[in-house]
């Protein structure tokens, strides 16, 4: 064996067990300090409009917690990292260090609501899930042993035969597979669930508006990000609809699972876990695993806009690494800035993570500076100077194309822009606790998910410590500390759905550990009591991956069903509200529509909104609800559509008195769902 290999091995795993079990501490510690901290005072939830206010769950102390650990965890590994302690396991602990390293992290999988969910069972009793977890195991360990005994010709025989065309035609066609089942969706498909009103309803209407001539951040907010700014023009030129949309949504989502699926073909090695994971990645991502659950959902607001630039900028960090130079700094920082521009939440970690990553290693070479003498010349090709340099171009490339973009869009419209609203919903929701939901405090798969961040961030430290120059080990560190930066999606809503949801970066982290423990156990550099790792990763990942295979009937028979019904209407109202509202808007370009999947409506007819403000599944404060119905009954509005009746009603407490005080009803559509009103006067 390996003796530096196997050092560098139980090295992560011990550190792994002593800083977690310091973090546990550090947690509690800081749970009850923050009692004796005097918060600032949080805003009063009679800000939010009646509908929300139930939703109002503040959770000052564990964000003070969460964001606290999160910001001193990395700092404190490095530190742990880079100690001269070196360990030296005994027999006892050499032989139950790894084992007791992976239980911390398998155990809370088992017989929990997440591994339900996983295997498209979401709400029903966790005891499927849990034997389909041990299942998986055996069948992990089984795979496990005889790869590990094959002949090494038998080995290389298979990997040659494994080609690159069969891995990628395997994995692409179960993206399309997924895609043509379900995601690629028409007007016709619109229907009175609630997903299309409050999910699917703010991302048409912010980008309905910017098409129709409107400026966000002047004349309305965007919930989630100004990417219909980037987009706009795109559809100003072939036109904006649901189709359209869904279609250019599925194309990011092509690019953004292949560009994943690229990075993992480079680090992981042996191909029958490559296609393993390859259709795990898809059953993970895109709402999959709540549409084998049978629930309809397309949340567009995470896929792809949340999910794209972070797998872009995994995808630009790669080829980053295959060649670093200060060209190559520039565009994974130029990635950065777009992605924080198109949405803050999840763009801010890619600058954030790259910086971080700039930063450690040129901490560490002026670390390594020091043993010189001892150890040689580090491996790194880089000097410190370059490294400030790096960090200095990546500063100056983020702030030029923030400026450049936001300056060009007060150009645009004319005016200076509100700066309230850049950050106005991360206030709400975070500020305000809406719609918030605690973690849990008791052993959860969260846990076991930041485990595996933990790991991933030790062993990218502890390789840099041991001064090795492996593209792998950087690729280690991003992927952990993006992933524990897209973490706060979940932190902000823990609900088990959004776990899944925020677990992808781990499922890439997990595989190249079993790639990497497999072909080192293989290869006699560490012992074959290491084995407990791939078999533990493997069997979520081949868990995964049999769902999806299982289900690949059911997706064939929908693909065949979405080609029969292609272009019938689920929802004849719906059709008949737009209809109705094109008919009686020919000679007007700005109309208000006040009812549900009002921006889907805005969408399909190129209509601007009169009203300057959020859309009106988009209001949560009381002062931006007064102010559409004071601009609605008194803005002396000459085309208003007006929804009527439960499938249709935008829900504003107002009464038809007092509409009918300021508008006469000049037609109503067949189903009388939809009134056109015009001023009195």
């Amino acid at each position: 064996m390996n003796a530096s290999k196997s050092w560098e091995i139980h090295r992560v795993q011990s550190l792994f067990l002593i800083i977690g079990a310091m973090i546990a501490v550090a947690a509690f510690a800081l749970a009850w300090m923050h009692q004796f901290i005097l918060p600032k005072a949080l805003p009063s939830p009679d800000l939010i409009i009646d509908a929300y206010k139930s939703f109002v769950l503040p959770k000052p102390t564990e964000q003070f917690v969460f964001v606290l650990l999160a910001g001193v965890a990395p700092v404190l590994v490095y530190a742990a990292a880079f100690s001269p302690f070196r360990y030296t396991p005994s027999g006892v602990a050499e032989k139950f260090l790894p084992i007791l390293a992976v239980g911390i992290l398998f155990a809370p999988l088992l017989f929990s609501d997440f591994v339900t969910a996983v295997i498209g069972e979401y709400g029903k009793p966790r005891l499927h899930g849990g034997l389909a977890l041990i299942g998986a195991a055996v069948v992990a360990a089984l795979m496990s042993h005889r790869f590990l005994s094959l002949p090494h010709g038998r080995v290389r025989s298979l990997q040659v035969k494994i080609s690159a065309p069969i891995l990628w035609g395997f994995f692409l066609s179960a993206v399309a597979l997924q895609l043509a089942s379900w995601r690629l969706v028409s007007i016709a498909s619109v229907t009175r669930e609630g997903y299309w009103s409050t999910h699917a309803d703010p991302v048409y209407y912010a980008l309905s508006q910017v098409v129709a001539g409107r400026t966000l951040m002047i004349d309305l907010p965007s919930q989630y990000g100004l990417f219909p700014e980037i987009i706009g023009p795109l559809f100003k030129l072939i036109g904006l609809s649901v189709l359209k949309l869904s279609v250019f949504f599925a194309v990011l989502q092509a690019i953004s699972l292949s560009a994943l699926y690229s990075v993992l073909s480079r680090n992981i090695k042996v191909k029958p876990l490559l296609i393993v994971t390859g259709l795990a990645l898809v059953l993970l991502t895109f709402e999959t695993t709540l549409h084998i659950a049978g629930i309809d959902e397309r949340y567009f607001q995470y896929w792809p806009t949340r999910f794209f630039w972070p797998a872009i900028s995994i995808f630009a960090f790669q080829w980053f690494l295959a060649k670093r130079n200060l060209t190559r700094t520039c565009i994974v920082s130029l990635i950065g800035a777009i992605g924080l521009l198109w949405n803050l939440d999840s763009g801010l970690f890619i600058t954030v993570v790259f910086a971080a990553y700039l930063v450690g290693r040129l901490v560490t070479a002026l670390v390594n500076m020091k043993s010189w003498r001892v150890a040689g010349p580090p491996a790194d090709a880089w000097r410190p100077t370059k490294y400030i340099i790096a960090i200095g171009l990546h500063v100056a490339v983020t702030v030029a194309v923030i400026v450049t973009f936001l300056v060009a869009m007060s150009w645009k419209a004319g005016e200076p822009l509100n700066w309230f609203w850049v950050l106005a919903y991360q206030k709400i929701f975070y500020s305000l606790g809406l719609m918030m939901l605690p973690l849990p405090n008791h052993p959860d798969p969260w846990m076991s998910i930041l485990g595996v961040y933990l790991i991933g961030l030790i062993s990218a430290l502890v390789a840099w410590r041991e001064r090795h120059q492996r593209a792998k080990d950087d690729m280690l560190f991003y992927l952990s500390m993006l992933g524990l930066g897209l973490f706060v999606y979940y932190e902000g809503r823990s609900h088990v759905l959004n776990l899944i949801t925020v677990c992808w970066p781990a499922a890439v982290l997990i595989a190249i550990f079993a790639d990497q423990s497999l072909r080192s156990i293989r290869a006699g550099l560490i012992s074959k009591r290491q084995i407990c790792i791939p078999i533990a990763a493997l069997s979520f990942l081949l868990l995964a991956c049999c769902v999806f295979l299982m289900k690949i009937p059911s997706f064939l028979v929908e693909v065949s069903r979405e080609y029969e019904s292609r272009g019938m209407i689920e929802e004849p109202f719906v059709a008949n509200e737009i209809d109705f509202i094109k008919a009686h808007s020919v000679e007007n370009r700005k109309c208000l529509i006040v009812s549900q999947r009002q921006g889907i409506y805005h969408a399909e007819t190129g209509l601007a909104s009169p009203v300057k403000g959020p859309g009106l599944v988009e209001i949560l404060l009381k002062s931006d609800e007064q102010k559409f119905v004071r601009d609605f009954l008194t803005g002396d509005l000459r085309c208003v559509f007006f929804g009527v009746g439960g499938y249709t009603d935008a829900g504003l407490k107002i009464s038809m008195d007092e509409i009918f005080a300021h508008y006469v009803v000049r037609a109503k559509n067949s189903d009388s769902t939809m009134l056109y009103l015009e001023p009195k006067h």
